[in-house]
């Protein structure tokens, strides 16, 4: 069981696992992230259960937990660095470096023992201090994928809204799998499609065919949608659906293709960073010492 005693530049810390207790913590953490809409008190009793790292740390002094860190192990082999919250009253004060080691250290030993093939994560690209965070760390940007919301300013269309119950096998045979090689970005999460990852992530989709167009509304973490025909028609009536289910929270991602990117620019919709790819998926690479001189 983790427990570090760690000082950073004005305040000592216990970094040690987080607890049922720590949940009223937990919502001071989270209450001024995303304005208000954090993730974290949704997803906080799963991952006290589930295998993988939840800890946080602890003001030796007031005993509050004031920042918290998590590592999922995902289907696909993936140790995945995430939920890296810091209360805002501590910001600046060398913590997140206490979380992001925890984190990393845990995920490397998993690496050693072979239950893990890699490490990873993404933030936000407007989101420096994080950006620099993991770079700083050995992290290494692989990928970027767009945000894309609904406009309340978009007309409404008529949408022919009908359930869809695919099996595994179609949705392993679909070409949207085949543009990424076989792997999903669900929200800040990417990992590679199996049938175990579908068992267990579709108990929280709500499939449906829009206009004819196949996709699910995924609420596990931050809600969003996943339109698996992305074209200029398609994500305009997503989104348009989304936005009556979820409100503000309607969004999705899709790959940057400079084609479809064109079309969507002159559509209503809105992208989170003026169309530029916004959320960085990072694979760790640790600096290998250089070769002795002979």
């Amino acid at each position: 069981m983790i427990k570090i005693n760690a000082t950073t530049k004005s305040h000592d810390f216990i970094v040690r696992p987080v607890v049922e207790k720590d949940y009223p913590d937990i919502l001071k953490i989270s209450k001024d992230i995303w304005e208000g809409h954090d993730y974290l008190p949704k997803v906080f009793n799963d991952w006290i259960k589930q295998p993988g790292l939840f800890v946080g740390a602890e003001d030796s002094t007031t005993h509050e937990l004031v920042a918290v860190s998590h590592v999922s192990l995902l289907h696909d082999g993936t140790a995945w660095i995430g939920g890296l919250r810091v209360r805002t009253d501590y910001q600046g004060k060398g913590i997140s470096h206490l979380m992001i080691k925890a984190q990393l250290d845990y995920a490397i030993e998993k690496l050693r023992e072979g239950v893990v093939q890699r490490i990873a994560c993404s933030t936000f690209a407007k989101n420096e201090p994080s950006k620099h965070l993991c770079l700083s760390y050995g992290l290494a940007i692989k990928k970027a994928y767009l945000l894309l919301s609904w406009n309340k300013a978009c007309a409404p269309r008529p949408l022919h809204i009908e359930p869809w119950n695919p099996t595994w096998e179609e949705i392993e045979a679909l070409p949207y799998f085949k543009e990424t090689d076989q792997h999903i970005i669900q929200f800040f999460k990417m990992q590679k499609i199996s049938k175990a990852w579908w068992e267990d992530s579709k108990k929280d989709f709500q499939l449906f065919k829009v206009n004819g167009i196949p996709g699910w509304i995924d609420q596990s973490h931050e809600p969003h949608c996943i339109v698996l025909e992305p074209n200029k028609d398609s994500l305009h009536d997503w989104l348009q659906f989304a936005y009556d289910r979820l409100g503000d929270d309607a969004s999705t991602i899709i790959l940057p293709k400079a084609s479809l990117i064109k079309e969507l620019k002159q559509t209503c919709l809105e992208a989170w960073s003026d169309w530029e790819p916004d959320c960085l998926y990072y694979v760790y690479e640790p600096v290998k010492p250089a070769e002795p001189q002979v």
